[in-house]
């Protein structure tokens, strides 16, 4: 500076000075709130990442047991940390959220650093730009293996228990039928008719205990099918028959269109028909009347089962299909039941690539209806054979 200022050249200088106070307060906190950020992320189970817009990419921030140590782009993660069995599944929830723009989330395996196998719920936001394009993701992984162990030896229990059960009570239902049918010889009507309640009331206890025998197989991955071609109509004739036979009351009207043969299993597809007029019956006790109707169009065939009972509430209609879920107010406190059936039935037709759904209005009745696709209907020439599950576990 003093040699500039004893420069004869030098006519003047100008000195700018810039106060950078609150930006230094600025890049402090930062680092304090990243700070808090990467201690909160070690603190969790979590393992948080970024992911490109098609997925094609992962970067993550931090990662425990799951994902190696490193923030640079990973492009084969799918392979690298996604249980095989589980890709496939992974990449259609992926593509689901990318069309939707919505979030992702799943339940799924992932192979951690010690080559163990873990289980986590991930879930991932979009990021959108003014014109509401994706920018990228951001999700975080959270570590449920203990939750999903205590969920299988749950499960395990139940199907134990359930199991146990199932034959005594296959013995009383026969030793019923066969004291009602000596009381009926006999001409002993009124004790015949006293046995043939108690048989019907060991069949519901029977039907009980299938849908926690069924519940265990599903979350198990073991409930299994036995696929093949028939008629939908069919199906509907010989269900509605048997169901007559349990309600006197319910006159059942079958509206039946022509309908391709459907590939599938036959046996958990009654399963679902059966349990739809069951629930037409149970909740419609005023009524007289439940419509059964088919119909089909170049993509899909279609079933439905209308009652006309209470109803079910907008805000109910959402949870209906879950795992034992069940409507609460007057009218249904009273009614027996797990919440199990609408579940299984669900689990039933997503695994045969089909939808299941309700339209209902509170007060007037429902209808239950669920649709397979016209591909499913044409099935292999020899199909391989499967062990049959059959609902006495």
């Amino acid at each position: 500076m003093s040699n500039l200022l004893n420069d004869p050249h030098v006519n003047a200088i100008v000195i700018n000075y810039s106060n950078i106070t609150a930006r230094t307060e600025a890049d402090k906190k930062l680092i304090k709130s990243e700070g808090r950020f990467r201690a909160l992320l070690n603190a969790s189970s979590d393992v948080v990442y970024h992911m490109n817009p098609d997925w094609s990419e992962m970067r993550h921030l931090e990662g425990r047991n799951f994902l190696a140590d490193t923030e640079e782009p990973i492009k084969n993660w799918l392979e690298k940390y996604i249980y095989s069995d589980d890709q496939k599944r992974f990449k259609e929830a992926v593509k689901k959220a990318i069309r939707s723009k919505g979030v992702f989330q799943l339940e799924h395996q992932v192979k951690q650093v010690n080559g163990v196998l873990g289980w986590v719920f991930s879930r991932a936001v979009p990021i959108l730009d003014e014109d509401g394009n994706i920018i990228e993701w951001f999700g975080a992984a959270s570590d449920i293996t203990k939750q999903k162990e205590l969920e299988r030896q749950k499960d395990d229990f139940l199907g134990i228990v359930s199991h146990e059960l199932k034959t005594p009570v296959t013995s009383i239902k026969a030793y019923a039928q066969a004291l009602e049918i000596m009381f009926e010889r006999k001409g002993d009507t009124k004790t015949a008719e006293l046995i043939g309640k108690m048989d019907a009331q060991a069949s519901r206890l029977n039907r009980l205990i299938c849908d926690l025998l069924d519940v265990t197989k599903i979350q198990s991955g073991r409930l299994q099918f036995n696929e093949g071609c028939f008629d939908l109509n069919d199906l509907v004739r010989e269900k509605v028959e048997e169901m007559q036979r349990l309600s006197e009351k319910h006159n059942m009207i079958k509206k039946l269109t022509a309908t391709k043969k459907i590939y599938g299993d036959k046996e958990r597809l009654g399963q679902v028909l059966t349990n739809f007029i069951s629930n037409a019956i149970k909740y419609s006790p005023q009524a007289d009347e439940i419509i059964i109707s088919t119909s089909s169009n170049t993509k899909e065939v279609t079933l439905s089962v209308q009652d006309f009972g209470f109803g079910i509430s907008q805000a109910n209609q959402e949870h209906i299909f879950e795992q034992f879920f069940r409507v609460k107010g007057a009218a249904h406190d009273t009614l027996p039941g797990l919440g199990l059936g609408l579940y299984i039935s669900s689990e039933i037709v997503k695994r045969e690539d089909g939808k299941i759904w309700l339209k209902s209005t509170e007060g007037k009745g429902s209808t239950f209806c669920f649709s397979l696709p016209i591909k499913k209907t044409v099935g292999p020439k020899q199909p391989a054979k499967k062990k049959i599950s059959h609902n006495n576990g």
